[in-house]
């Protein structure tokens, strides 16, 4: 039963995955990054026919300029202070929720520092304007109820206006079978014009770890959003049970009514 259930939510983060969405398991010269190091503000990403940089605001001057690098982070439990910590996952660091491994990848984009105050926000810059983009950012939750992780991801213009923006939702205690504990919350944007991106963490906490991930430059995703895993765990258990019944009957078992 619980090979059925990991196999089910591998499926739903894999089956959606296509050409076009930026893992960071490659640096943008196409080299494999390596763990802690930095993505040059000016460092251009060439995918689905635009040029796409990322990089952190930390002058906090209200203009949305990147100034600071992006930082890989590798996957795995060798770092404890620059990423994320999951609880279902054994408490291991980096690692995501049993089942999801496969979208987490070997890389992510985090923060310029470890594990505490975050900096203004992440900025993605375009070279023309697009219509759409979706990502992800994983472990949204908190340690420390009623403290919690939240995050804000808005689209612009070229001069500054507002396109369309979506918040995350508010991060549960980690322990919580209901949060996003090593799992990806997956967010989407649409509109004429967008020329910029930013992602603002909102939330109460000050212990913040940015995990940004599988990001598509110019779509909106069809991935499901985390409520689904357990709509498929329950749909992966009722075709156990289905099967277990189907046994039960061919061999002259009772039934209970």
């Amino acid at each position: 039963m619980r090979s059925c259930l990991a196999l089910s939510i591998t499926y739903l983060l894999t089956a959606n995955v296509q050409a076009g969405i930026l893992t960071f398991d490659q640096a943008p010269n196409g080299s494999t990054p390596t763990d802690n190091s930095g993505l040059g503000i000016n460092d251009a990403y060439h995918i689905n026919g635009v040029e796409v940089t990322f990089g952190f605001d930390t002058i906090a001057d209200g203009t949305w300029t990147a100034d600071t690098p992006a930082i890989f982070e590798q996957v795995g439990d060798s770092d404890s202070g620059n990423g994320f910590q999951s609880y279902y996952a054994g408490g291991g660091h980096d690692v995501a929720r049993p089942g999801a491994s496969s979208s987490l990848g070997d890389f992510f984009l985090r923060q310029p520092n470890a594990i505490g105050a975050f900096p203004e926000a992440l900025v993605i810059d375009y070279d023309q304007n697009i219509s759409a983009l979706s990502g992800e950012i994983w472990d949204i939750d908190t340690g420390s109820f009623p403290s919690y992780e939240q995050w804000l991801v808005s689209a612009y213009t070229a001069s500054g206006a507002l396109v369309d923006s979506t918040l995350s939702p508010q991060g549960l205690r980690q322990t919580d079978i209901n949060s996003l504990d090593g799992l990806p919350w997956t967010f989407s944007l649409s509109g004429n014009g967008i020329r910029k991106v930013t992602i603002e963490f909102v939330g109460t906490t000050s212990i913040v770890g940015l995990a940004f991930d599988n990001f598509n430059p110019t779509a909106a995703s069809a991935v499901p959003e985390p409520t689904s895993f357990a709509i498929l765990g329950l749909g992966a258990l009722s075709l156990v049970a289905l099967r277990r019944r189907r046994m039960g009957v061919s061999s002259g078992t009772p039934q209970a009514s």
